[in-house]
């Protein structure tokens, strides 16, 4: 199918998807990945399909690295999952989202919506990363999304219509202390996320914390029609089978000084995680207190002094903190 070669361009960790159209226990197949899936309770009675869904493709090397599990689905249209790599204990969060749009006949309580998204960010703060990926129908324009105190690049705007979801999803923003990642990470490589014969606009969206920023290395967006000339898959495009008209939205995000996730979105987004083979040791659950024996008091003490008198070069100094460490 297409979706299926879209979805495995980019050849990712995990992928997020939008608005899926299950329902009940109905599931999405993708070969070497695992499906976790949040379909929507109940649907509206004058649908004609399945309306909205999220959930996330995992491919199943990273269940072996990681311990993965569904930290939210309380409500329609939200899926959280939480990985935290079993070596060296670095966790993150992903939120798979859809928002209807603002005209639908379903759901489309936009500051409710972000209010329980806000509950979220104070939730996981103690994590190392959080990441909020999906197709949300706002639209921004050139409305700020954060204060003119906060230290962060600006963001490059191509679409200059906001609505009220994008009023909405700025209040959010400016609260949580997140930003949009597109346009404002390597602008050069932004476009539309939403193209059709009806027009183009930006509705979906990479977001992050302000201090997660510094690690995004990259944000770029492929328009579906580009990735399908580049596979020659022009051929499977008829009327049974349309092109999408949302976009594959892309990050690379350094996770630590010694591992990378990238992050891939089509109406969703993909993650993926490669550790090199440097440690970093646990000590997320260390008690705050656990340096206050006599014994560490005497042995940070005598490292003070030692420092103090030494007059000798920095491999001394280097030495002596080494046998600290080990003591």
């Amino acid at each position: 199918m297409l979706w299926e070669k879209i979805s495995a361009f980019r050849n990712s960790d995990v992928i997020s998807v939008n608005e899926t159209h299950l329902k009940g226990e109905q599931k999405l197949k993708l070969d070497g990945y695992q499906w976790v899936g949040h379909n929507r309770a109940k649907q509206h009675s004058r649908a004609r399909k399945a309306f909205g869904g999220v959930g996330l493709f995992i491919r199943h090397s990273i269940f072996e690295s990681h311990k993965v599990t569904i930290e939210f689905n309380e409500c329609d249209d939200i899926l959280g999952v939480l990985f935290v790599n079993k070596s060296t204990d670095y966790s993150f969060i992903v939120y798979s989202m859809y928002l209807p749009p603002e005209n639908s006949t379903v759901f489309n309580d936009a500051p409710l919506f972000f209010n329980r998204l806000l509950l979220e960010v104070y939730k996981h703060s103690k994590l190392d990363a959080i990441f909020f990926v999906g197709d949300i129908n706002a639209r921004l324009g050139n409305l700020k999304d954060h204060i003119d105190l906060d230290n962060i690049p600006e963001r490059v705007v191509l679409d200059n219509t906001d609505n009220n979801h994008g009023k909405a999803l700025r209040e959010f923003l400016i609260d949580s202390k997140c930003c949009i990642l597109n346009g404002r990470i390597t602008p050069q490589y932004d476009n539309f996320t939403f193209v059709s014969s009806r027009g183009t606009s930006v509705v979906d969206y990479m977001i992050t914390a302000h201090d997660c920023i510094k690690n995004v290395v990259e944000c770029k967006v492929d328009l579906c029609s580009d990735i399908i000339n580049e596979l020659g898959m022009e051929r499977m495009i008829s009327d049974a089978c349309r092109a999408p008209d949302h976009s594959l939205l892309t990050i690379t995000v350094k996770t630590s000084p010694y591992a990378q996730l990238e992050s891939r979105m089509l109406g969703a987004k993909n993650y993926s995680n490669n550790s090199s083979n440097c440690t970093r040791f646990k000590v997320r659950n260390l008690p705050g207190d656990f340096m206050n024996s006599e014994h560490f008091t005497f042995v940070i003490n005598e490292l003070i002094d030692r420092i103090n008198v030494s007059r000798e070069s920095q491999a001394c100094v280097d030495e002596m903190y080494d046998k600290f460490v080990k003591t």
